[in-house]
């Protein structure tokens, strides 16, 4: 059996749980599932220490290889793109338009008109990213044959990912 997360991670998943404002909740979110997929590439990795990436480049490395967590990259990197519309802009444009189209994505139901449900949905739907990513890092059983797909894979993101870094000039957001 897993131990259960150290007492001040536990103290931040109760906090987040108690959060009562969208874009509080996207941000917050974004960064719980970021932490949470940090700990899944270095699980896969058999490692304690990475380096920091760009939020794209965690997403594709840690779950290069994963074939069936694709609808999870898309799914995170439209949480992504709200956290960045509520961390880059001081009066968000289209803010509302990307949680709808978020919310759609994972649920695969209409974003709820009213605002308590509007809320309670987004909740819902980034619980469930972290969940799933904390959930593929307890179901990581690596054969030998996803170890040599894990480094083809990862290989090739990181090939990627040194390219994409290149064109935008270093830029890591």
């Amino acid at each position: 059996m897993r131990e259960l997360p150290d007492d001040e991670t536990a103290d931040v998943l109760r906090e987040f749980a108690g959060i009562a404002d969208p874009q509080l909740i996207v941000l917050k979110g974004h960064a719980l599932t970021e932490w949470a997929l940090r700990r899944l590439l270095a699980r896969r990795l058999s490692t304690q220490t990475l380096p920091r990436l760009p939020h794209w480049a965690l997403v594709d490395l840690a779950l290069a290889g994963l074939p069936h967590l694709e609808g999870l990259r898309d799914h995170l990197k439209l949480l992504a793109e709200v956290r960045n519309k509520y961390a880059h802009e001081l009066r968000p444009k289209d803010a509302q338009v990307a949680i709808e189209k978020l919310v759609t994505a994972v649920t695969g139901r209409a974003y709820p008109g009213a605002e308590p449900k509007q809320l309670a949905s987004l909740r819902n739907v980034v619980d469930t990213l972290l969940l799933a990513v904390l959930e593929a890092e307890l179901n990581v059983r690596m054969s030998p044959d996803d170890w040599v797909a894990l480094a083809e894979g990862l290989e090739s993101r990181a090939r990627e990912t040194v390219e994409r870094l290149q064109a935008s000039g270093g830029q890591t957001d």
